[in-house]
């Protein structure tokens, strides 16, 4: 599992868009993508039951990690996406930014459970700094959520970056089960590499892909992943697509590729 790491890239949804499009059309039979976010509007509101402003507030937490010297955090909270869980219910995902944050300081994500009716919204539960993700004091760049049929609703938060020339995405994902949400871990969703990171192109060769997230395709998965992208070996100018699909399992509170994925960066 890669961790995720760098800058804000521009123009990602889940993988890098222009740079990779040679060799995506062998990621052939997509699983169907995640259903849009809830209207603005609503997630305002809710955000404001939950916090009592629909503005962005200011919270002071310790981190549970880090330096005893610096764990106290000011952290930045805004609404990221509310997921509509049935019944009225709705789950609220609440980006946790510490502006102040160094390069390898993460970011954190909070989740509440609301019920709403006739326009009122009731908080049941919080679940204040659940996973603490990301870099730079950004847990974040966006949230995606999936509703498979039938199973827990599942929401993405997605993240990518630079690190010594390499271009990575992963996104972290989190179950939203009716008695509460969990972190379940994070997975790789996109990465590019090309020559010009002091590694030279007969030395690394590049590579780039994308991941599309979609329901299970797997009795027993929480989410399915096709990865398509290409790759060329070192001193080789002769791209070679690549293509994968799989599904995510939970095993010992860690998510796990079955059938396991290797991708080009690995």
């Amino acid at each position: 599992m890669g961790q995720v790491r760098g800058r804000v890239l521009c123009g990602v949804a889940l993988g890098f868009s222009v740079s990779m499009s040679a060799g995506l059309a062998a990621a052939a039979d997509r699983p169907v993508s995640a259903e849009p976010p809830m209207a603005s509007s609503q997630t305002a509101e809710a955000f404001a039951a939950v916090f009592g402003s629909a503005a962005p507030v200011t919270r002071v937490v310790a981190q549970p990690s880090g330096p005893s010297c610096c764990r106290t955090v000011m952290l930045s909270v805004t609404a990221g996406d509310l997921v509509d869980l049935g019944a009225g219910r709705y789950a609220l995902v609440s980006l946790e930014t510490n502006r102040l944050g160094s390069h390898a300081e993460p970011g954190a994500i909070s989740i509440a459970y609301l019920d709403e009716h006739a326009g009122n919204w009731r908080v049941e539960h919080v679940w204040n700094e659940i996973a603490w993700t990301g870099d730079t004091g950004q847990a974040a760049d966006f949230f995606q959520d999936l509703a498979p049929r039938g199973a827990t609703p599942v929401v993405f938060a997605v993240r990518s970056g630079v690190w010594q020339g390499e271009q990575v995405t992963t996104a972290w994902a989190f179950t939203l089960a009716p008695k509460g949400p969990q972190a379940m871990g994070e997975f790789n969703a996109g990465g590019a590499l090309d020559a010009d990171n002091g590694c030279s192109f007969s030395i690394c060769g590049a590579w780039a892909y994308i991941a599309s997230i979609g329901r299970p395709s797997a009795q027993g998965a929480l989410f399915s992943v096709a990865y398509g992208g290409w790759r060329e070996a070192p001193g080789v100018h002769d791209p070679r697509p690549f293509a994968a699909v799989t599904n995510y399992v939970e095993r010992n509170g860690a998510l796990v590729a079955k059938p396991p994925v290797k991708l080009p960066d690995q």
